[in-house]
């Protein structure tokens, strides 16, 4: 599916003002803690992500972004704080 440059530049904006920070918690504790992967990050790495397997996409994204090396179970578990209306 092919998006518009505009909503595509709508969400980029949203994720770099930090509005998404309080939208994205299912928890009020979570994403507190400084962590090597942040919920900006998490919502790029659901965005970008193209089928491929866990381990392989995660290699993939952080060599893209220049991240720390961060673990497959490190990931979905940051991934189940999540809030999944964040993407609508």
């Amino acid at each position: 599916m092919k998006y518009k440059s505009y909503n595509i530049n709508k969400i980029r904006k949203e994720i770099k003002d930090g509005e998404i920070y309080n939208k994205c918690r299912k928890n009020i504790k979570d994403f507190t803690r400084n962590r090597k992967i942040t919920p900006r990050d998490l919502i790029y790495y659901s965005l970008n992500n193209r089928g491929k397997t866990t381990k392989m996409e995660l290699y993939d994204f952080i060599q893209e972004y220049s991240l720390d090396e961060v673990s497959s179970p490190a990931l979905l578990k940051q991934r189940e704080k999540l809030n999944e209306e964040v993407f609508k």
